[in-house]
């Protein structure tokens, strides 16, 4: 079974270290010559995916995970509904499911945050559940008329100067520039933060220790993996492998040796990798 992946470097090996626990084989297609997509308009990095998921039907792929944005604004029309996996969505739906109040945050970046429509007209749609019905209902008794509402909040967070090459990411100056980004959304009291971009799980656990209180609740990778698994289980798993389409050059990930350690999963397998253009 071929699983297809339209991604950037940073957001392939957040997903991939879950992914390496599946037997699949990987296509991914790695537009660095258009990237970033994220500080150009949306429409620029919408033809790019379609350009690339084309490429990728091609090689055979029946299911294909997309950036979150694109994937909310890919799957509802008819043609790309059955290959595009609902991976951020069903992430979103279980972080709506946990949400207390009905305060959601979104912290992306500029062409991500600009697609607000998408993400509220979704997070709207939200059936509450019992639970969260019945706190609606206690908050009632305390404040007259109160009802239970979808309000949102969104930051717009650059992602690049948390990637400097020659800081670790475990640096104090990236973590203290990290917090002073989201702070917003803890003076704002935002209950459930949704981040808009996979690059983010980076830092979940220093993310998670700053915003998870008893009132806020940022959800970590594990969310995504979970609906992974979900969609995948029915999916017949043979062999693991990973073949890279790459628009520009690889060098910058093949140099880092953790990381291509992380992908062949220690040296079990050799990674392809081949040119292609996205026209």
């Amino acid at each position: 079974m071929k699983i297809g992946i339209v991604t950037s470097w940073v957001d392939m090996l957040i997903l991939f270290r879950f992914l390496a626990n599946y037997n699949f084989e990987y296509e991914i297609v790695y537009d660095d010559l258009g990237r970033p997509w994220a500080d150009k308009p949306v429409e620029f990095g919408m033809e790019r995916a379609k350009q690339a998921v084309a490429y990728l039907q091609k090689q055979g792929v029946e299911k294909i995970i997309l950036p979150p944005v694109l994937e909310l604004a890919l799957h509802h029309e008819k043609k790309y509904a059955d290959v595009v996996l609902p991976l951020r969505q069903g992430y979103a739906e279980k972080a709506l499911a946990k949400s207390p109040v009905g305060k959601i945050g979104f912290a992306g970046e500029y062409a991500d945050i600009q697609q607000k429509e998408l993400f509220e007209t979704f997070c709207q749609s939200y059936q509450p559940n019992e639970t969260q019905l019945q706190r609606a209902a206690e908050l009632a008794q305390k404040r007259k008329g109160h009802k239970r509402g979808v309000s949102f909040w969104r930051k717009e967070i650059f992602m690049w100067k948390y990637y400097l090459t020659k800081l670790s990411f475990k640096s104090w100056q990236i973590h203290h520039a990290m917090k002073a980004d989201w702070k917003y959304f803890k003076d704002a009291g935002v209950d459930t933060i949704i981040p808009v971009s996979y690059g983010f799980f980076t830092y979940e656990v220093p993310l998670g220790k700053f915003l998870n209180t008893k009132k806020q609740r940022f959800h970590r990778l594990a969310l995504v993996e979970e609906q992974f698994h979900a969609l995948t289980k029915n999916l017949s798993q043979t062999s693991y492998g990973v073949h890279i389409a790459y628009t520009g050059t690889l060098d910058h990930l093949t140099r880092e040796k953790k990381r291509m350690w992380m992908l062949q999963k220690g040296k079990d397998i050799s990674i392809s990798s081949e040119k292609i253009s996205l026209l």
